[in-house]
């Protein structure tokens, strides 16, 4: 596939990258980078995400003895319903997957027949690992007891797609932040993708936050014991071996233990003192210890619909100490008209903050 053939809609394009990414073929250097590039869209990457997804799903129809059986089956199903416009995509996503590979485990026609028989019964009579999705809306936390009494807890604006297996326990981590209390079971694995990387614990606490605009994934590791690998498009300068080709490092995580990376960087095991501070959020509290005005909105706004703006540099670069209750973003601008002069407009696009300038400045 040349990057010219990746075209059509976000969908299509996930589909596209998809294939070009997880093909047995390691991806040229330019066709790692437009990838990359084309990432930074969040939609882009929402809709990857969703192709992830999609492919677990194919594979537990393939599985599945009712869909093999019907395979058999040769007559038409064209009447089926067009509600399921987006299982029909699966079953183009699982074609293509096959055309590339030639050597698949389904047919398009068992695929098909599948749709038809998911539009009559549902799904959960046809799958036992049926795929599992959870999100939140802004401002909002959902607690969650997995089906083998994992807990997750999503913050807010999260999205994860569950799938379990007789081998595996696999989270995407489509958006967001979620704190993973794991349950032990040394027969399955579990796993959590976000980004360019993913997480496996067997019986452990952590949390996960993806953020997406900095393409940034934050792993910090309460209890027990986590391995995080992710892939960068190339080696670092300083590596022995070839760095044209795609690199892949594995780090392992112990107790009050943090990692960053991104699609470009990964960086080293750091320690951190308090783990109340990184799940602080459950408990609906923010505080910040001599942090820019600049990441505390940030964080401000995660939870918030009407978004605070600040472009002032000076302003968005002064440093202060803070801690008030997640949502209650009146008594913030109260406190930040109070110590620093800082007054707030409403504009299209959210709240202002500014600071009237003086002659002096």
């Amino acid at each position: 596939m040349s990057l010219h053939q990746v075209k059509g809609s976000i969908e299509q394009q996930a589909a596209d990258w998809f294939l070009l990414m997880n093909a047995e073929q390691i991806p040229e250097q330019d066709q790692l980078h437009a990838f990359l590039d084309w990432l930074q869209d969040p939609a882009a990457e929402a809709a990857y995400a969703e192709c992830e997804s999609a492919w677990e799903l194919t594979n537990q129809l393939a599985a599945d003895e009712l869909i093999t059986s019907a395979s058999k089956d040769k007559q038409d199903h064209t009447g089926r319903n067009r509600t399921f416009a987006s299982w029909l995509n699966l079953a183009s996503l699982q074609w293509r997957w096959q055309q590339l590979h030639n050597a698949s485990k389904l047919s398009l026609q068992a695929v098909c027949i599948a749709l038809v028989l998911l539009t009559s019964f549902g799904v959960n009579q046809l799958f036992n690992n049926d795929l599992e999705i959870y999100q939140t809306a802004i401002g909002q936390q959902q607690a969650v007891t997995l089906r083998d009494g994992s807990l997750v807890t999503l913050n807010t604006a999260s999205e994860i797609h569950v799938s379990y297996s007789d081998e595996l326990r696999k989270i995407i981590l489509a958006r967001g932040e979620v704190l993973f209390d794991v349950a032990k079971d040394h027969t399955r694995p579990f796993k959590v993708i976000a980004g360019n990387g993913e997480i496996t614990a067997l019986g452990t606490i952590f949390n996960v936050r993806r953020q997406n605009q900095q393409h940034q994934v934050e792993v910090s590791l309460l209890e027990g014991e986590v391995e995080v690998s992710a892939s960068l498009p190339t080696r670092p300068e300083n590596a022995s071996t070839n760095t044209n080709v795609p690199f892949s490092q594995t780090l392992l995580l112990q107790s009050n233990q943090r990692i960053r990376y991104s699609r470009d960087t990964i960086s080293s095991v750091e320690a951190f003192n308090s783990s109340e501070k990184v799940t602080q959020w459950q408990d609906g509290q923010l505080s910040f210890s001599n942090a820019s005005l600049a990441d505390i909105i940030f964080e401000v706004n995660r939870y918030a619909v009407t978004q605070l703006v600040i472009e002032e540099l000076q302003l968005r670069e002064t440093r202060i100490d803070a801690q008030f209750v997640i949502g209650d973003t009146d008594t913030l601008l109260l406190a930040l008209k109070e110590t620093m002069g800082v007054k707030w407009s409403l504009r299209t696009d959210g709240i202002l903050l500014y600071r009237e300038k003086t002659d002096e400045s």
